[in-house]
Order: structure tokens, then sequence, then C-alpha cells
């Protein structure tokens, strides 16, 4: 098969080269004369006519010698590689030079090493150096081969001995008259034959053909069908991990190598047979390797965020809630014994037969029907219950494309409704024909929270946020498409958005995200209302709230009710007044509620009207009588289901943390013994921090941070951890940019001192630092915000007294950047101020990882496009300036809060970098491309060590290195 297209893209660049390296374009007889009875006529043919050699009028020159430059050519032009290595420092390597971006690419690939600097592209290439080269770039695996049979077999380098070995042994080099000639140079007749018998054909598109031998997959999106591959299958660096590569009806008898992707690239149907296993271009053919375990899921969640219920098609109360998890399950509850019904993962086949998966879901819906809706996100999908067949449904994603779908409502005609936080519309559903309609209310609205719909009138309530950050509730009319804002101006600014709303006859009840405040808000003018606490006689315009929502309206009388602390409230709607029902909930429970559900429950001690409810966390279940006041809690039974690790840290005690995703555990790995702990209590860890024998957690949201012991026993209920600094507003400070996620945390012994650096909330501007004294025990800490207006810590580092912190221009959440450009500061424990260096590296916008080497500077990366280029620096923390900078082939996040991690070795003579590439929550997207590299301290040599580790990395007691890919922990101990 030839690849024309692709060897014209990748030759252009060598236009001026010798003449095995030129375009592929159809042979004349006068370029092959010179091949005519040639012992290698078949092999130079077939090269030529595949595009990988041409010649120059004068023949193909099959003796001729090939040179390392030549040969990166050839090997860059086959495999379809894009991406180059930086060759900064290398001083052979003009970037003029028609073989500049050829080698760059060989480097890249982990082909072709250089030595002190230097790449000797002009260099004639040696036999025992290609032999190494292929290798390497055929993922060869060494084993107990040997080149005993050879007369010079002593000649052969120590370095190539293994790489010769196994190329004789598969039969790809074959030597001459009892020698192996390592030294010698290779000439281009050679170097194709080897080429030759180790690549039979290739394939791209639809591919039907028997293979004797290897098959090299030269594009991506390739389906293979009905076929046999007597070798090895390659996957060369052209299918990357968004490709798909179909495997129907395939019997591989070999291994596929997978040189640029993963195994999550690969889809094969039931009838596909792989003999041997998967192979990754990774360190284990550079002269050492390392084995990979699979500590499996490390995270469990046991975590609702809505609930709903009504009756089951046999008339038995039920309780309808959604675990998160990776994928997320849909459970049936009885609400009389907390007894698990069902538990149905959201994971279902659509009608053209791809499996969808969803994480959780932000609405679950009891429809009139009786039918139980689901609004899920991770995949944004819609799901039925169907309350007669017992069956769970799916409908498809919400029109719109939101990634977050939000609660859902319902008007007279029994059209759902329903909000998407990631859009700028909303959307309606028709249960009937499960149609889907989109309305879009403007650019700058794309977060719509809520979506109600008026019974009484056309018009639906929606809850948005701006880009600017500001909060607005709309009465908007579908059919017209007119909006008006009805919230008050002076919540429009502070509030950050409506987080919760409910309409009871002609009264919008809102709950604000910024204060956790309910107010009242007359649904047909916006007018606030004001209402009268029964107890203190108060006049209130609004009042603490931190349950999800008010309940419905009540069966029994006009009331609705709603939480706050340890204390539930009823407000009558006809008299605006509130008054106390039930105290001692939290201590009880230990949470707020999610919706209230009014059943007649099956039990004499629940006469007439309750409400039920769970609590966000852990599975524990509520009770109240309308009539009695009773209250009871149950706590579930309900398996936590696995999702994904979002931090990870070595602790003093030598074990390594894993800090759960959205409402999961903190996983404990003791690289000892080998066990894992699910360490329950603190939900979602954005970020870790060690001191002595604590570590600080910081939780998302509202930037929490909690304080663990860690010799003493885990236990959230005896303060142990604690919460021990509260970042996420300051109600005596107006110009306190609200904050959400704790991403930086750094203990400097040296200055008996913590140091936090949080990520601002959606719509806010700057981020906060808080310097935590260890030498006291009451949580004294002092700090300050926004010392850079407008950007965002995302990286710090200690070093020469100053704590260094890096920035990017990306403010909250889904919110605009201000800022071109990042810039770096620093705090200094000697004098007791802040020192800013300004733009350090023009043009980037993100410094997304420090860390200090054992040279004493600071070490950093930055990113100087938001999709493709990385910057190692190292800034001198005694000169304020930088001293070195070079481009380097680390992938990057773009923009971002977090981007790579860069840690120091245990030996100090290298930094460990983890990147952040190709990162979703959608479960298909777990194919992450995340590696770990690491940088010389000497040399600054970077090096690709493990492809596909997964994220996060961290480095135990050991020596082992650790990465979190999807739902599990993956362990990978290096040899020798």
């Amino acid at each position: 098969m030839k690849n024309r297209l692709l060897a014209l893209l990748l030759t252009m660049s060598i236009l001026c080269s010798c003449s095995l390296v030129a375009f592929a374009t159809d042979a004349s007889e006068k370029e092959w004369a010179d091949i005519e009875g040639h012992w290698a006529e078949a092999s130079l043919t077939r090269a030529a006519e595949n595009g990988w050699i041409n010649g120059n009028g004068n023949g193909l020159n099959p003796e001729g010698l090939l040179t390392r430059a030549e040969l990166s050519a050839i090997v860059r032009r086959i495999f379809g590689a894009t991406l180059v290595e930086d060759l900064t420092g290398y001083t052979d390597v003009p970037k003029d030079a028609w073989y500049a971006e050829d080698v760059a690419a060989a480097r890249r690939m982990q082909v072709i090493f250089g030595a002190n600097m230097k790449m000797r592209p002009q260099d004639k290439i040696t036999r025992e150096e290609t032999f190494t080269v292929l290798s390497r770039l055929f993922c060869l695996q060494f084993g107990d081969s040997s080149i005993e049979s050879f007369s010079d077999k002593n000649t052969v380098s120590s370095w190539a001995k293994d790489a010769t070995a196994v190329m004789v042994k598969l039969g790809y080099a074959k030597g001459a008259n009892g020698k192996i000639n390592p030294k010698a140079n290779i000439t281009r007749a050679e170097f194709v034959t080897l080429l030759d018998r180790m690549i039979r054909d290739t394939a791209e598109g639809t591919y039907e053909k028997d293979v004797e031998g290897n098959l090299l997959v030269t594009a991506k999106d390739t389906t293979l069908k009905n076929i046999t591959v007597k070798g090895d299958l390659i996957l060369s660096e052209a299918v990357d991990a968004w490709s798909i590569i179909n495997l129907e009806n395939v019997k591989v008898e070999g291994n596929i190598i997978l040189r640029n992707c993963t195994e999550k690239t690969v889809f094969k149907d039931n009838k596909t047979v792989i003999s041997g296993k998967f192979v990754k271009n990774d360190l284990s053919r550079n002269g050492g390797g390392y084995t990979t375990e699979n500590l499996g899921v490390t995270n469990q969640v046991i975590y609702n965020k809505y609930c709903d219920g009504g009756k089951d098609k046999n008339g038995k109360n039920i309780v309808y809630m959604v675990n998160d998890g990776t994928p997320a399950s849909f459970i049936g509850i009885r609400p009389e014994t907390g007894e698990q019904v069902f538990c149905i993962p959201l994971e279902l086949t659509d009608k053209a037969g791809k499996t969808r998966k969803s994480n959780g879901a932000w609405g679950v819906f009891v429809h009139s029907s009786g039918d139980c809706y689901v609004a899920a996100y991770g995949e944004a999908l819609i799901y039925r219950w169907n309350v007669d067949t017992e069956t769970l449904e799916l409908i498809g994603p919400p029109a719109g494309g939101s990634t977050l779908p939000l609660v859902m409502t319902e008007d007279e005609n029994g059209i759902i409704w329903g909000a998407q936080a990631t859009s700028n519309s909303i959307y309606s559903l028709d249960p009937k024909t499960d149609k889907f309609t989109e309305y879009k209310l403007g650019d700058k609205d794309y977060g719509q929270y809520y979506a109600i719909a008026d019974p009484d009138s056309d018009v639906v309530f929606v809850a948005a946020r701006s880009s600017e950050g500001k909060a607005f509730v709309y009465r908007f009319n579908p059919k017209t498409g007119e909006k008006v804002n009805i919230l008050p101006q002076k919540y429009v600014d502070s509030i950050g958005v409506v987080y919760d709303m409910r309409l009871v006859k002609g009264k919008l009840f809102c709950r604000s995200e910024v204060g956790s405040n309910l107010f009242v808000l007359d649904a047909k003018t916006g007018e606030e209302i004001t209402f009268t606490h029964l107890e203190t006689s108060e006049k209130l315009t609004q009042t603490h709230m931190n349950g999800r929502a008010v309940s419905p309206l009540s069966p029994v009388g006009n009331y609705i009710y709603f939480f706050d602390n340890v204390q539930f409230y009823k407000y009558n709607v006809d008299t605006d007044e509130i008054s106390y029902i039930a105290e001692g909930v939290q201590d009880a429970w230990g949470t707020a509620p999610l919706n209230y559900i009014f059943l007649e429950l099956d039990d004499p001690e629940f006469p007439g009207w309750s409400f039920v409810t769970l609590n966000s966390h852990l599975g524990s279940f509520l009770r109240y009588n309308l009539e009695t006041n009773k209250l009871s809690f149950i706590q579930l039974v309900v398996d936590g289901n696995p999702t994904t690790g979002n931090c990870t840290i070595k602790a003093n005690d030598g074990n390594i943390y894993i800090g759960g995703y959205i409402g999961a555990s903190t996983g404990r790995y003791n690289p000892t013994t080998g066990e894992f702990e699910d360490l329950y209590g603190l939900r979602q860890v954005e970020g870790m921090g060690v001191y002595g024998d604590y570590i600080f957690f910081g939780r998302y949201p509202n930037s929490y941070i909690s304080k663990y012991n860690t010799k003493e026993t885990w236990n959230t209920a005896a303060n142990n951890p604690y919460l021990a600094m509260n970042m996420g507003s300051k109600a005596d400070d107006p110009s306190y940019p609200n904050q959400d996620r704790p991403y930086n945390l750094l203990g400097i012994p040296e200055e008996k001192t913590m140091v936090v650096a949080t990520i601002p909330k959606q719509g806010f501007y700057g981020s906060a630092i808080a310097f935590y004294d260890m030498e006291k025990n009451d949580d004294s800490y002092w700090s300050t915000h926004s010392v850079v207006p407008d950007l965002t810590i995302t990286g710090i580092a200690y070093a020469n007294r100053k704590v260094f912190f890096g920035t990017s221009i990306r403010p909250g959440s889904n919110t605009d950047p201000r800022a071109k450009e990042c810039e770096l500061f620093s705090y200094n424990f000697a004098t007791k101020e802040f020192e800013k260096y300004g733009v350090i590296i023009p043009g980037a916008t993100a410094i997304t990882a420090m860390t200090t080497a054992s040279d004493g500077n600071v070490w950093g990366l930055a990113n100087c496009d938001e999709t493709t280029s990385t910057r190692l620096f190292i800034f001198d923390p005694k000169a304020n300036k930088i001293i070195y900078q070079k481009n380097v082939s680390i992938n990057n996040f773009g923009a971002t809060w977090y981007g790579d991690k860069m840690t120091l070795s245990n030996d100090g003579t290298k930094i460990y970098v983890s990147d952040l590439y190709n990162v979703g929550i959608i479960p298909e997207d777990y194919r992450q491309t995340a590696n770990i590299y690491s940088i010389d301290v000497k040399t600054k040599d970077v090096q690709l060590l493990i492809r596909d580790s997964g994220l996060y990395h961290v480095e135990d007691n050991y020596g082992n290195l650790y990465g979190v890919h999807g739902t599990n922990t993956f362990k990978y101990t290096f040899t020798k």
C-alpha cells in the first residue's frame, strides 16, 4: 500500500538532502536502473514504490552508506511522526539544516539519542547502531537470545548486544560469512532489506489482506477486517491517543506495538484474537526498564447531588438517587427501611450501538407520569426510569451541547425543562416523543443553573450567570424569546449565581451561591419579599440556608421547608413567616438535605404525611413527620463506586495519599505492606501539603483546609482531620475574591509555616494566600489576596527564604481572562514583603509547575502557547532572574490552573514531571496520554520515562513512581 500523501508531507523539509531522502513520486525506470540484478532488488523496489526511498535521476545508489540524518528522515516518514524534540543546546544540528526536523523527530520518537550535546547527524551509521535504532523503533522485547554463533561476537559493543541479539533471533539481521560486522557502516540496500523484513505491509483506511509478518498501521481511524497477521501489529506515530483502530475478526499472532497511543485506542470485537500482548514505547528499550503494577481502585465514592421519589408500579413508596462513580449508578430505596431495591450502572448502549457512560447526576426528577428522569454528567445524557417496565432507558444528550445538565422541572403540559451549567441555553424535553428543543438565552449567559416553568403562565424562570460573573434571574418566554432580568441589582454583582431555586405559589425561593443565603422574590415583579422570624420577631429579607433547596409546597398547610446548620425551618407561603420545627439534625446526620420528598409512609410511627431526604455524602437518610415532628435517621447500605484520583502526595509516614475527586474518599497506600485504605470524610480534595507529621488537605468547594495528624487514627468524627482554615470568603472584606479550589499547598519547616494558595470561584479574579503558623496550636494564620491582580496562582516553590508563586492568566472556572501573560512573584520571609518579578517569559500564559532542585534554584514549566509549547526555565532565587530556559517536548494543558507537576527525586539528581495532556472526566476519555518524564539536573536533558503513566506522579521512599490513571493507581518499579 502506498502512503504517497503522507510521504510527501513529511519530506518537504528534506528537499535538499541526498538521494535517499526525497519525495515519494512514481519512480522511473532510469531512477531504478542501478538495482537491476542487485541482491536486494526486490526490497529496494518495494521501498521505492512505497515512497520510502527515491532515486536522484542516476539510480537508487544501493551501496551508498547511510547517515544518521538520512536514517532519521526515513524513519520519520514511514512512521508518520509529526512531533519533534527541542534540540536547543545540541551544537551540531543547525536549525536551518535540511535534516533538523527529522533528527528532532527521531529524538522525540526515542530511537536516536545524542551524547555530550551532539547528535552526529552527518556521521555514517554503523550496523550495531542501526540494530539498536530498529529494536527501539519496533519495540522489540529483549530476552535470552544471543550472538554466540558469530565469530566477531566480541566486537559488538555492550550497549548494542541485546538489540543485535534480538534482531538476529527474529531473523531480521542475518550477517555474512559467519560474521555480524557490528562496526561496519550500513548500506542503503542493507537498511532497506532490514525494513522490508520488519514491515511486510502498511495499512490505512479499511484493510482486508492476510500478512505474513508485521503489519504497520500508518493512519488513525483504520479498520482491519477478517485477516490474520502472522507477526506484530504496529501502530505508528500517526496513530495517537485520539485515534480509533477497529479490529473486526482479526487474529494477531504477535504483539500489538503501541508507539504513540494506548490500549484504549484499539477496539476489538469478540471474534478478534491477540496471541501476544500490548507493548508500549517506553523506557525498557533504553538501557533500563520498569515493571507496572495496577494497584486497583484507590478512591471510592458514596455521593449524590439530588434525589426524588414517588410510587413504584406496585404503589409502594420509593426514593431515587444517583451515586457518583465511573460509571455512576441509579439506585432505588425504600424510605420506610432504607433498603436498596435496585442498583443500575449509568452505562447503556445507544441506538448506534455505542456504550455511553455517566459519572453522576445533578438532576433526579420524578415526572407526573411516575417515571424518573436523570440529568447526568461525564457524558452529558438524560436517562429515564420507566416505572411500568422497571427498566432504565437512555434518551440521549440534551439539546445545546452542555457537559453539565442540572435540575429538571415540569410545566402544566408535562413538558420537562432543564438547565445546563456550561451552556448559554436551556432545553425542553417532550416525554411522549423524547424530542429535545433548545432555547438560547444569549452569548454571554453561559451558565444556566435552574429552569423552572411557571404553571400559571408561558414563562420559564432561569437562574443564570454571565461570563463576567454576574447573576441573573430571567423571566423567559420560550415562544417569543423575550427575557427580562428580575433579580434585584444588589444581588447581581454579589452572589455569584442563584444556586438553587423553587417556584411556589407565585414566589421564587432563591439560594445564593456566595454566602448561601435564602431570599424570596415576587415572581411577577421581581420585588424582594420581607418575611418575619416568629421566634425573634425579626423582619428579614434573607436568612442563611445551607440545604440544597427549599421543599416543594407541603401537602399539609401552605408551608415550604428549609434547613440551616442544625435547624429545620418552615416558611408559611401565605403569611411570609418562618419558624423552627426541629433541631439537632446536623449533629446526628452530618450534612444538609438535597431535596424534600413528601410521602405517606407505611410506618405507624410516621402517620400521615412525612418528608424524606438524603444527604449528599455517605448515604444517610432522614425522615420527618409533619404531624408528630418525629425525626429518624437511617444509614443506607450502599456500596461505594470507583472514582478518579485528583492529587497525590507522599507523607512523612512513608504512605502515599491519593485525594479523591467529587465526593470521594481519600486513598492511602502503604508501599511497605502493599495495603490500601479508604479514608472517608473530606470529599473532593484538590491539593495536599506535608509538614512534619501533618498533612493539610485543600478541599473543594469554598477552599476549606483540613489538618490531619498522621500519628493518630483517621476519624473525622473525632476531629482528625479537622477544619483548620476557611479561605472561601471574607464577610469583612468586600474586595476579597471568593475562593474555591486549594491546589497549591507547601510545608516550609525552615519558616515553621504551611503556605496555601487557592483558585477563585467562577466569576472572580485573583488568588488568596494563607500563611499558617505551625508553632502555635490555635490555627493561627494570616492571609492576603490578589497580590498580582487578575492572575491565579498555579505553582509554588521555596528557596533562599522566599516562597515563589507562579501564575496563570486563567481566573475562576469558565471565566474569561483579563491578563495576557503570566507573572512570577515571591514572599520574602526575611523582609516580610512580597517581591514581584513581572513577566519573566514573554508570551507565557501559565507557570503550571515549579520545584526547588538540588542546585538551589527554582525550576519551572511555562506554557508559551495554550496548546503546544512548553518552556523549561531555571530561576536563580539570589540573583532574582532566569538563568536558563529552553522549549521541551512535554505536553501541557494550556493556560490552566494546575498543568504539569514537578518534583525532585529522592536522590536529587533528577526532576520528575508528569503532564496533564488529554484529560477529561468523560469515561471514554480516560485513555489519557499523561506521561512521566525526568529532567537531569546537571545536563538538563529531558527523558520520557513512562508513556501513558496516568496523572499526578509521586515517588515513594523506595524510588518507585505512581500515577493515577482513571479510577486506578499504577505503581512503576524501575529495574537495571
